[in-house]
């Protein structure tokens, strides 16, 4: 009997035992879903904030394309005038440029007839 008793004791206590780790791993699995829940939210409002983040940022990069854009467009037309006056500046070197092989000719021809003028007189 006194077997019985000790057996019966600690069956007791070990049923209690059982109870209480069933009762708190009941407590930890409730603790554990709410944290679940918090995390879930978290990465929700995380996933929203990041996606509006996305947008803006996106937003942001077409603003700064456009104007990159808008300023390539400025300098384009800036070098388009550059270069029109580049060519003008050229026509006007060239020009003068004939002018001066014309007044380098006009020169020969006077010399040549100042020959001939001094060829007259020694021949006179």
């Amino acid at each position: 009997m006194g077997r019985f008793a000790i057996f019966y004791c600690g069956l007791f206590f070990y049923n209690g035992g059982v109870d209480k780790s069933g009762e708190t791993a009941n407590k930890k699995g409730k603790t554990a879903n709410k944290f679940s829940k918090g995390a879930k939210k978290l990465m929700e409002r995380q996933i929203n904030y990041l996606s509006s983040n996305d947008v803006e940022s996106a937003n942001k990069s077409g603003e700064t394309a456009n104007k990159s854009g808008e300023t390539a467009n400025k300098k384009g037309k800036t070098a388009i005038k550059f270069n029109k006056s580049a060519n003008k500046l050229m026509e006007l070197q060239i020009k003068m440029e004939e002018l001066q092989i014309n007044y380098v000719n006009l020169q020969l021809k006077i010399s040549k007839l100042q020959i001939k003028k001094v060829n007259l007189q020694i021949r006179s």
